[in-house]
């Protein structure tokens, strides 16, 4: 199912879950979708990025992040009525770009959401937010033409459930979506071990081959990708990498 399809879904549903979190690459279109989204679900004819229950927060200051301060506003609006819609939305772009005082009380309110709030998280690069964030959203992957591939691949290794054996010329041109597959992957296999409806699955067609994969806690999946990234980084081969991820969960 496209992204644009399972969003309408979601909206002719009237199951809006309290967290969408858009990952993929710069240029994607993951903010214009948002946008589209927010639209629909205020039904108004205003212009979104002038609506005045759309909130938008981006990385402030030199260090280009997003401070303590800026998320405790978006918990105190969050928790005021809206002004004039139904909803309150909060786009939080770049969201990987938050301190850990600042990715836990984001936490907070994700665990503990008002009602009738939507909070838009798009990110390139998902692996570096907490897992705990990552298990509390419905994610939205948007991936270019040229990725579509490389997702296919390592999600055929993931589903055979030997990985390891099968990865010795696992090689791509685009890494960073590899990484984000093996994430995802186990972020689901954690997701049903805890009860997690199906629709927040980011692979619900690979429902039988997640049940058949080993329970990994999504703390020691994060390390593993972080060292297979910054391995990769430092000119490792990319099949030595994945190679070093299996053996570091196993």
């Amino acid at each position: 199912m496209k992204n644009s399809q399972m969003l309408e879904c979601l909206l002719e549903s009237g199951k809006i879950p309290h967290a969408l979190l858009f990952a993929g690459p710069k240029g994607v279109g993951k903010k214009h979708a948002a946008l589209q989204f927010a639209s629909s679900l205020l039904k108004s004819q205003k212009k979104v990025d002038h609506h005045p229950d759309i909130h938008h927060f981006v990385p402030e200051g030199k260090t280009g992040m997003h401070p303590i301060t800026s998320i405790r506003k978006l918990i105190h609006d969050a928790y005021l009525a809206p002004f004039e819609a139904a909803w309150k939305i909060f786009i939080l772009q770049d969201a990987e770009k938050m301190l850990p005082t600042s990715s836990n009380a984001l936490l907070k309110i994700l665990e503990e959401p008002p009602s009738q709030t939507l909070i838009f998280l798009l990110t390139e690069y998902p692996d570096r937010l907490l897992p705990t964030i990552l298990s509390r959203c419905q994610i939205v992957t948007f991936i270019s033409g040229n990725e579509k591939n490389i997702d296919a691949q390592m999600l055929a290794l993931l589903a055979e459930g030997a990985p390891i054996s099968q990865v010795a010329e696992f090689e791509s041109e685009h890494p960073d979506a590899v990484f984000e597959t093996l994430l995802f992957w186990y972020r689901d296999r954690v997701l049903l071990e805890m009860g997690g409806e199906e629709k927040l699955l980011h692979f619900p067609g690979y429902l039988k081959q997640l049940k058949n994969t080993t329970c990994i806690s999504l703390d020691k999946v994060e390390q593993g990708v972080r060292q297979a990234r910054l391995a990769f980084e430092r000119s490792t081969k990319l099949s030595l990498c994945i190679e070093m991820f299996f053996h570091y969960i196993k």
